[in-house]
């Protein structure tokens, strides 16, 4: 069954979570550790959602990550298009996780501005994340430049 069949439309990849909550919001829970196999099959299911909805924004919850692989780093910033994201807002993560996601995030936006086009931040819980996403979707409806 194609996910994009049920409300919800939802993939999992090993332990993660990827769930699509239309029209634009794109949940994504890291759960354990993250392998290079697990990254390259999220990065096709990005370009999937966004090939079906457009550019999303992304909820990503970090409670329950344990590592990313080195492979798996180097795979997010292999890019050769625009990842199809409005803005990122995450949430948990250990603080030496949050200085490698940022670290990899930075690293990204002056390697390939046009690749990562889309801001990220991080909040402090879901609820957080949720009031941010709105707020920048109202700030975009009404903005004569959106980003």
């Amino acid at each position: 069954m194609d996910p994009f069949d049920s409300p919800k439309p939802t993939w999992e990849v090993s332990r993660n979570e990827i769930r699509l909550e239309r029209p634009d919001l794109v949940f994504i829970a890291f759960r354990g550790s993250t392998t290079t196999a697990d990254t390259v099959r999220m990065k096709e299911i990005y370009d999937t959602i966004g090939e079906k909805v457009g550019r999303f924004y992304a909820i990503v919850d970090a409670t329950q990550i344990e590592s990313l692989e080195p492979g798996a780093r180097a795979v997010w910033l292999e890019r050769d298009k625009p990842y199809p994201i409005r803005h990122i807002v995450a949430y948990g993560g250990s603080f030496s996780i949050r200085m490698v996601v940022m670290t990899m995030y930075r690293a990204a936006r002056i390697l390939s501005p046009s690749r990562v086009p889309f801001p990220m931040e991080f909040a402090t819980g879901e609820q957080e994340a949720r009031a941010r996403i709105d707020q920048i979707r109202r700030a975009a409806r009404h903005s004569v430049h959106p980003r």
